[in-house]
């Protein structure tokens, strides 16, 4: 009998080894705010509102709500204020978990209202009022510059330098499945680099190696052949596809490379990026390794998820019941997923959408820029008119970046990553992002 139990305790003791490598707890991706006042269960639908009061008036900057489902489609909350409710923000879908940042507030009354629902319930598991008194300490900003060949004429925004941590050039280098590394325009990137260094010295600025490309009849079938390729070259070709980036990064002084990953489509591929990866930061030297990460293809092996220095999480053309494709919710879950997954929260950067995508999933990217004055400080979409037509989109809005910087400050996330520089207005304008992010950063 004792043999028999010590078989099955070890038998069990296996199996749970095993649930526990699929399914990893990993740590929450809820902010770590003080709750002053937490309301639980609470069902409202289209134009109602729920009235917290207390006692004393409590000094705020945090709304954290948590829903039953996905049905609310806006909200508004505002505080009492010289005897009338005055907004203090406003949003779209709440979903699991919905964190709503804004500057300190002091009040004894709150009015939360759902505007939209449709026909259906809004079923709040929790409402929190909270104050959030976290810092920004050694918070990440890293932003994609998109090469397009006018570096040296192009006019430099020095607010949004000067917010920018880390940048990624990307669009000048690619490598072959042979290993070979090719650079355009070197001089001019080489000329903008220096520009970028006189406005903010502290900048880092790394650069971002694009793969072979391949045919496809179908999304799928292209992502297997482009990985095919990149897999030849990272695997029969390694050394010199390693020599050639150790080449170019110290040639051009960057500070990193980094690498855009959609490719993990097989077990095989997983398995030699993740080698690579693992090989390649052995030859870096002090130079950072990074890599732009989905979650459905953010499974790497251990060692390589910790050569890894800079994790950039693609929390954007993902869309959700509504056709909205870069939500709150899809930060939320990208998080928990990279976190499930064994990726510490040192390491993540949350990615930002400087730009719309139709509603309908269609393959049309709308920059945030042209159409910033029409959303204003708290729209998200917008009817946008494009070659005769009417594409009914998602955007980002300064309220909706706010949150998100706020959220990953809050959850001690390694920073923020923006898609792409070019698609902000001026710093100087008050609808511009990085003023947004900047704002969430010295609070």
């Amino acid at each position: 009998m004792d043999i028999f139990r010590k078989i099955t305790s070890i038998v069990l003791g296996a199996i749970m080894a095993i649930i526990g490598y699929i399914l990893p707890s990993g740590e929450s991706p809820k902010a770590d705010v003080e709750i002053l006042l937490k309301e639980k269960n609470i069902t409202l639908i289209s134009g109602e509102s729920i009235v917290l009061e207390t006692e004393e008036e409590l000094e705020i900057n945090t709304l954290i709500m948590e829903e039953k489902g996905d049905s609310a489609k806006l909200f508004t909350f505002e505080a009492f204020l010289d005897g009338e409710f005055k907004l203090i923000t406003k949003g779209d879908t709440i979903d699991e978990y919905r964190f709503c940042a804004f500057d300190n507030v002091k009040s004894d009354k709150f009015r939360l209202t759902i505007n939209d629902s449709g026909d259906e319930s809004v079923r709040l598991k929790s409402v929190q009022l909270c104050l959030d008194e976290n810092k920004a300490e050694n918070f990440k900003v890293t932003s994609y510059y998109v090469v397009r060949g006018n570096e040296e004429t192009v006019h430099l925004d020095k607010g949004h330098y000067k917010t920018i941590t880390d940048l990624i050039v990307f669009g000048a280098a690619t490598f072959d499945e042979n290993g070979s590394l090719s650079f355009n325009d070197k001089d001019k990137v080489a000329v903008y680099m220096d520009r970028v260094r006189k406005i903010n010295p502290d900048i880092k600025i790394h650069l971002n190696i694009l793969g072979p490309d391949a045919p496809g009849e179908t999304w799928d079938e292209q992502m297997i052949n482009k990985g095919a390729l990149h897999i030849q070259a990272m695997k029969d070709n390694c050394e010199t596809l390693i020599l050639n980036i150790v080449s170019i990064l110290n040639e051009m002084n960057f500070d990193g490379i980094y690498f855009d990953w959609e490719y993990t489509t097989t077990v095989d591929m997983k398995y030699e990026f993740s080698e690579f990866l693992v090989k390649l930061d052995e030859a870096l030297g002090d130079k950072e390794l990074g890599s732009a990460l989905s979650a459905w293809c953010c499974k790497l092996s251990k060692k390589a998820i910790k050569a890894l220095d800079n994790v950039t999480v693609m929390s954007y053309d993902i869309f959700d019941r509504y056709g909205y494709h870069a939500s709150f919710s899809s930060s939320y879950d990208g998080v928990r997923d990279f976190i499930k997954a064994g990726y510490s929260k040192e390491q993540l950067q949350l990615g930002l959408a400087f730009y719309a995508r139709p509603l309908d999933a269609g393959g049309y990217w709308f920059e945030y820029s042209t159409y910033a004055d029409k959303l204003g400080k708290y729209t998200n979409t917008l009817d946008v008119e494009y070659n005769g037509q009417i594409f009914p989109s998602y955007f980002n809005c300064p309220q909706i970046i706010r949150d998100k910087t706020d959220y990953a400050i809050a959850t001690d996330l390694a920073g923020v990553m923006i898609w792409n520089h070019g698609c902000d207005v001026p710093f100087d304008n008050e609808l511009s992002l990085y003023r947004a992010i900047a704002e969430a950063i010295g609070k």
